[in-house]
């Protein structure tokens, strides 16, 4: 089932990549993607640089689908409490070739679950376990991880400074919160 949902979303994140010119702004289009633009980058470089950001993240709990213009990386996380808890960002990245560089288009899900314990069944022989109960996958619409994606990418691609999430929380240009996807218990390392 989750190769079908992240097929599907590849599907719909290449469809809306072929019309995301420049940085776009958030709101309807979110569902296509932010797109950022690189100079001097070839795409081969700009995933090489998605891939680092990723792995610079979170060394655990990370996970890569790639194919030669995209990847998706999923990173899952754990909410500590008397519940189990968790979910994922999937972090769905294409890339194309333009004139003068490459141009990377994001897209952030989010997939949350949780399991509120276990209730046994009337005839346990004839139970199935199941999974815990998951939420349906949602856009990650808050500006401040794009924003941060893309200012990362630049530092990785340009030596531009490099944005640790404990500044960034802090810094109005990301808006304070919807960082999660990439400060949500991450080991934020940088390069």
């Amino acid at each position: 089932m989750r190769i079908a949902v992240s097929i599907l979303c590849m599907l719909l994140v290449a469809a809306g990549c072929a019309e995301s010119p420049g940085l776009r702004g958030l709101g309807d289009e979110n569902a296509k993607g932010i797109s950022g633009d690189f100079p001097g980058k070839s795409p081969r470089e700009t995933l090489d640089a998605a891939a680092r950001l990723f792995k610079l993240v979170s060394d655990t709990g990370v996970g890569f689908y790639t194919w030669p213009n995209g990847m998706i990386c999923q990173r899952k996380y754990k909410t500590l409490g008397a519940l189990s808890a968790g979910g994922s960002f999937d972090f769905h990245v294409t890339v194309e070739e333009k004139e003068d560089g490459a141009r990377a288009t994001l897209r952030i899900t989010r997939t949350e679950s949780s399991s509120a314990g276990t209730v046994m069944p009337s005839d346990p022989g004839n139970h199935l376990p199941g999974p815990s109960l998951r939420n349906p996958v949602s856009d990650v619409t808050a500006p401040g991880a794009y924003k941060l994606f893309f200012d990362r990418m630049k530092s990785l691609l340009y030596g531009d400074p490099w944005v640790a999430c404990r500044e960034a929380e802090h810094d109005p240009r990301y808006g304070g919160e919807g960082l999660d996807p990439l400060c949500r218990a991450a080991d934020d390392r940088s390069p």
